[in-house]
């Protein structure tokens, strides 16, 4: 069985002031747990994706890097108690967007998020 390698990267700071970092580096770290459970896929370790953090990202350079086959990246902040997240699944073979989806939930929903990404 062949099995595919992908690379969660942190999730940009979103916030108005750049000072929410902390979400989504915790919401890319519960996503690299949760997925590194699924058989046929392995999850490149976070502490390797942490090098790619920030705004001037290039995927391509990631994804050869961590040796992966697809990128998982995203933007998140919180304010007055909402989540806001954004996320992305990239094919870098072909370059393709493969799944795309926002989120707005009260912060203490934030494993419902997660599931909904998983």
């Amino acid at each position: 069985m062949s099995t595919a390698k992908l690379a969660i990267l942190p999730m940009q700071d979103s916030s108005e002031k750049g000072d929410q970092g902390f979400v989504g580096d915790g919401i890319a770290d519960e996503l690299l747990h949760a997925l590194s459970w699924a058989e046929g896929l392995r999850v490149a370790p976070l502490a390797s994706s942490m090098r790619f953090k920030g705004p001037d990202l290039d995927l391509a350079e990631a994804a050869k890097a961590l040796k992966a086959g697809y990128i998982l990246t995203g933007k998140a902040h919180h304010q007055q108690g909402q989540l806001y997240l954004t996320a992305e699944l990239r094919d870098m073979a072909s370059g393709e967007t493969l799944w795309t989806s926002s989120y707005e939930r009260p912060v203490g929903d934030v494993g419902d998020v997660e599931d909904d990404i998983l």
